[in-house]
């Protein structure tokens, strides 16, 4: 009987799986006791969250379901303070599932961090991109590394309730890739970023007419780029990124580089030829200008791409042997082991 009233109260699965983590988290209180005020400790921005009515209305039906049960000892604020901290500290592995590593949950974000983390099942595991200072807070990226700085300050506004200060998000030219800029639609030369902030909202402008776009436009636009990010096939992928760049966006436009990532690592695990390895070359060598400027240091996401470009090196090799010199091709296989080897210690972790 109790499992229908949760049934009907809580339909979707997601919601069903959130109650259960809040649960489990109200059993410390009388099975942990040290870990439930270590817990109480954890941010959750309720006041916040509260004043949005999706937030206020889950609560309200989270407390039903408890009073409906027989658990009439939670208060609201306690709840609220617990679906915050969940919001606010746990990673989605799917639709259906949150984690929580409190201990990951600590570090601070950036969008230029010195480590990366990803989650294997239930485990969570966090690397140094570069040498760290001792001193140095850790810092790890929270959100997307291919987004439109608007796009990625709605998020971590929404999500997080701050605004990144970091090198990248103070800097309009995005570390000098106008990754978050569009091509000027007035002169076609220049790109219109970010200038200023005024009272109201921020200002855009051409580096060369001084063309002016609205706050509103460069959301939409940003909006409709990444709508253009789905693809049916990746050998599709080619002409998407044309329409991209007829429409404002650049070879190192956020959404462009996304799918080029996207296109270097589904096309090369597809029968090779001549022109697919060529454009795989392009691709890599704008992957290689952006990683370097916003995503510096050793990564899985640049492991996957040299990987890539080792396979395509193979190629070559392979293939185009009556155009390469003896020595040319001992060097060139030397080369490419180094890569594959390389490649593999980024994508597993393990690099020094």
């Amino acid at each position: 009987c109790k499992v229908r009233e949760i049934d009907d109260e809580l339909v979707e699965s997601k919601l069903i799986s959130k109650f259960l983590n809040i649960s489990k988290l109200l059993q410390l209180k009388t099975s942990e006791p040290e870990n439930w005020n270590w817990l109480n400790r954890f941010m959750s921005h309720q006041d916040e969250r509260n004043k949005n009515p999706e937030f206020k209305e889950l609560s309200n039906r989270f407390l039903t379901v408890f009073h409906k049960v027989g658990i009439a000892d939670v208060s609201k604020p306690t709840l609220d303070h617990l679906l915050g901290i969940l919001d606010t500290n746990c990673i989605s592995v799917d639709s259906s599932m949150q984690l929580l590593f409190p201990y990951l949950s600590l570090s601070s974000h950036s969008c230029i961090p010195n480590c990366e983390h990803w989650i294997t099942a239930t485990q969570a595991t966090v690397r140094a991109k570069r040498k760290i200072p001792a001193g140095e807070e850790i810092t790890i990226r929270y959100s997307y590394l291919s987004l439109h700085r608007m796009l990625l300050r709605r998020v971590s506004r929404d999500a997080w309730f701050f605004t990144c200060g970091c090198g990248r998000c103070q800097d309009g030219s995005e570390m000098g890739t106008q990754a978050s800029s569009f091509k000027c639609y007035n002169c076609r030369e220049g790109f219109i970023q970010e200038v200023k902030q005024t009272d109201t909202e921020n200002c855009y402008q051409c580096n060369v007419c001084e063309k002016t776009m609205t706050e509103q436009k460069v959301v939409e636009k940003a909006t409709f780029l990444r709508s253009l990010e789905n693809f049916s096939s990746v050998e599709r992928i080619p002409s998407l990124i044309l329409e991209m760049e007829s429409t404002g966006a650049h070879p190192l436009y956020h959404s462009v580089i996304e799918l080029k990532q996207c296109y270097i690592e589904g096309i090369t695990n597809t029968g090779l030829n001549d022109q697919i390895c060529r454009t795989v070359l392009a691709y890599s060598q704008d992957l290689c200008m952006y990683m370097d400027k916003v995503n510096p240091g050793v990564s899985r996401m640049r492991g996957r791409m040299l990987f890539c470009m080792a396979r395509v090196k193979d190629w070559f090799i392979k293939n185009c042997q009556a155009d390469i010199e003896p020595e040319a091709e001992i060097k060139g296989k030397q080369e490419l082991v180094k890569m594959m080897i390389l490649s593999k210690k980024m994508i597993a972790g393990y690099v020094t």
